[in-house]
């Protein structure tokens, strides 16, 4: 993604981290010059990936006391290749391998900053590892699916305008089977969470309003078996169960209830 910027300043800074001097000098990026107040870049780690230090500031200082000393023009990630600008849009594939034979993710990035459309990563062994959706404002927003390293499915999520889960997410069990079907209404738990165990057979029914549990219904697939409990506010606003059945095979074996 940073391909887009080669032509821009690449800055030599010594730094002060912790306390310590560095005594190798670093490497900062500033795409808007090393004045303007915008966001800088330095390579970390071994590969020299890079990563956001801080905004630039006047005087050639950063607020985390890195200071400007000299600029060359920075090269390009090796793992990540692009295709000529179109319309304000490049498309990337970014790769686990310097040979570039193994897929790590592919993605379209808006030259003014994020992503848009749809974005796949993938597993060392080339399988789908998820496909995510970006709107044109570059917020994550409609389907999103993982899948498991064998190839099943492992979630399908829905987001809305907001970044927020939103409508039935489904979660599902490494064999393939289904995990847990929950509803969401903008970001939060609200309607019913059915939860199964790994033959897909029904273990539990919860109950939500607005990410707060009302009601669990253990079960034994249709039948009613072990714990239910109702829940309420108490006077200090917090969540508590206060009336309870305890269920078997689909017979009432006992039943409390709090005043």
């Amino acid at each position: 993604m940073m391909n887009s910027f080669y032509n821009k300043r690449l800055l030599h800074i010594s730094a002060i981290l912790g306390g310590m001097l560095l005594a190798t000098p670093a490497m900062a990026y500033c795409p808007n010059g090393s004045e303007s107040g915008g966001q800088c870049w330095a390579p970390i780690g071994p590969q020299g990936r890079m990563v956001v230090i801080g905004p630039a500031q006047p005087n050639n200082s950063y607020r985390n006391q890195i200071t400007v000393v000299v600029s060359q023009v920075p090269p390009p990630d090796p793992q990540i290749k692009c295709k000529a600008p179109v319309n304000g849009t490049q498309q990337c594939t970014k790769y686990y391998d310097y040979d570039l034979k193994k897929v790590e993710q592919t993605y379209t990035a808006l030259l003014s900053g994020g992503l848009i459309g749809e974005v796949s990563h993938y597993y060392p062994n080339g399988k789908l590892k998820s496909v995510m959706n970006f709107n044109k404002q570059g917020r994550l927003q409609g389907k999103s699916t993982l899948y498991w390293e064998n190839g099943q499915l492992q979630s399908v999520m829905n987001y809305n305008a907001q970044e927020k889960l939103d409508g039935k997410i489904t979660h599902y069990w490494e064999n393939g089977k289904l995990k847990a079907a929950i509803d969401y209404k903008n970001g939060l738990a609200d309607g019913f969470s059915h939860e199964y165990d790994q033959s897909g057979k029904l273990i539990a029914i919860w109950q939500f309003e607005r990410d707060r549990e009302v009601h669990l219904q253990e079960m034994n697939g249709n039948v009613k078996h072990g714990t239910e409990m109702f829940f309420r506010l108490n006077k200090d606003r917090k969540n508590e169960g206060y009336h309870g059945i305890e269920w078997n095979n689909g017979k009432k074996v006992r039943e409390e209830r709090l005043e």
